[in-house]
């Protein structure tokens, strides 16, 4: 089943067979030639773009993946076919996916002050209780607006007003 899924240099004449490096980089590009050519590309570059090897011992062959999402999507997905290619490679070893530790970085206070603090939160000025227009039709409900903006979550929570527009 691993030739058909890998395929042997042997079975194919159009690959020549060429001694692997047994090293960490030279093990992970040929099990990842392999799982190109198993994969759809958009499969491939999105699980194992950003998949580096790190470690290769007699027993473990260990890959850094961007986060811990991919290294439980790589883990429940192709683990297999990652330790099938890997046994056709460099013999039988278990596969290690550790998750890159990403060095943390200090906040670079700015040098300058703002140039000029906003008032109301971006609020525009003509939609403020200074410029609405009382008459005796809207009387309580600017008074219970208002109630609101001045004690939030307090009196008449949730404030909900329903009516025609105008005065």
């Amino acid at each position: 089943m691993l030739a058909l899924l890998f395929g042997r240099a042997k079975e194919r004449p159009d690959r020549v067979e060429k001694p692997i490096e047994l090293t960490a980089e030279g093990v992970w590009n040929e099990i990842s030639g392999r799982l190109r050519e198993a994969l759809n590309e958009n499969t491939f570059s999105t699980w194992f773009g950003q998949v580096h090897a790190t470690a290769i011992t007699e027993n473990e062959f260990v890959l850094t993946v961007p986060n811990d999402f991919t290294r439980e999507w790589i883990d429940g997905h192709f683990l297999g076919l990652i330790g099938a290619a890997l046994a056709e490679v460099a013999g039988e070893r278990s596969v290690r996916l550790d998750v890159a530790t990403q060095p943390q970085s200090t906040p670079v206070a700015d040098s300058k002050p703002p140039a000029q603090a906003q008032i109301g939160f971006g609020m525009n000025s003509k939609y403020t209780f200074d410029s609405f227009v009382i008459g005796s039709s809207n009387r309580f409900a600017h008074a219970a607006a208002l109630a609101v903006a001045e004690a939030p979550a307090q009196a008449y929570n949730p404030l909900f007003i329903y009516g025609g527009t105008g005065l």
